[in-house]
């Protein structure tokens, strides 16, 4: 059954798409779903106040799950479009692939300014983003575009991570440590374990 998930093939034309097999599709677009789900349910914890170290535990999940459709992805890249475009000569595919890698892997965060509206609009936005993502999936959009989109989603996943860990430093474990609360320093070692999966 897996095989049959990575049917797909590029075409040479100047717009490349991936030809996912109906399953690839559906595997992909189902994982999306839920992701864009967590992203709500993010949204929702974040706007009914819900202690910080559970929502950052909801992001993580989030973040993990998204890594889970890139590397599919990324692997159905390699074994078909990658391989066809080298077989036809395209050298330069491999420059590409190190690049969207690259991009994969810094996870560069989208710097946040400081009000909880913008928290607010950017998860919306992240929703968006997951919206578009499962859109250019069911379109067979070239996987290294889809793969682009995933690292932009990541790294605003991350942004929001970071956003709500600095919130949670500032205020939770501050007023912990005040009230001499033991456990505080500890509680917040484990959540940055948790960012760091």
């Amino acid at each position: 059954m897996k095989n049959e998930m990575f049917v797909a093939h590029c075409h040479s034309s100047q717009e490349r798409q991936s030809h996912h097999s109906e399953a690839m599709k559906k595997n992909l677009i189902t994982r999306m779903n839920r992701i864009e789900g967590q992203i709500r349910g993010i949204h929702s914890l974040i706007m009914k106040e819900t202690y910080c170290d559970d929502v950052l535990t909801q992001i993580s999940s989030a973040s993990s799950a998204l890594n889970s459709v890139s590397k599919i992805l990324l692997e159905e890249h390699m074994k078909s479009c990658v391989i066809e475009r080298l077989a036809d000569g395209e050298t330069e595919v491999i420059e590409e692939v190190i690049s969207t890698v690259r991009d994969l892997l810094q996870s560069k965060s989208a710097v946040l300014p400081g009000d909880e509206g913008t928290l607010d609009s950017h998860l919306t936005t992240l929703g968006e983003r997951a919206r578009k993502i499962k859109e250019l999936i069911s379109e067979d959009t070239y996987c290294n575009t889809v793969l682009s989109h995933i690292a932009s989603l990541q790294s605003g996943l991350q942004g929001v991570s970071e956003k709500l860990l600095q919130q949670h430093m500032k205020i939770c474990l501050g007023e912990r440590l005040q009230n001499n609360d033991a456990e505080a320093i500890r509680d917040m070692m484990i959540t940055v374990k948790k960012l760091m999966k």
